[in-house]
């Protein structure tokens, strides 16, 4: 996790007063080598974190495999992999990065679950 901006700010103001990194580095219980950092991309005028952009798929086009979905809601994911001319693992990430889970309950778990609740109603 990244440290804040403000943290960042103080601790950069602190070096520029005179104190030294060692001096900052105790007072902040942060790294010698993160305030090193933080000093050099202030000179630059950089301060903030630079965390890539969150990407998305490059090979699958999502809206396919959701139309493809929609016509074929049984289909496995090698199957989706096939129509799509994807592997199977670049389903699978597109399926977590959409937040699609694609579990199914065994038959027979299905109906203990029903004559379950059958016998609870009684």
């Amino acid at each position: 996790m990244a440290h804040s901006m403000d943290l960042r700010l103080r601790a950069v103001k602190l070096l520029e007063i005179g104190h030294t990194v060692l001096e900052v580095s105790e007072l902040l219980d942060l790294g010698t080598a993160t305030l090193g950092r933080w000093k050099m991309r202030a000179r630059e005028g950089r301060l903030a974190t630079n965390y890539p952009v969150k990407r998305g798929a490059y090979k699958l086009d999502e809206q396919a495999m959701s139309a493809y979905l929609s016509e074929h809601p049984d289909a496995y994911q090698y199957e989706i992999a096939k129509a799509m001319g994807v592997s199977q693992s670049a389903v699978w990430l597109s399926f977590k990065r959409l937040g699609i889970t694609r579990k199914k309950r065994h038959p027979n778990i299905v109906n203990a679950m029903k004559s379950g609740a059958e016998n609870m109603r009684n």
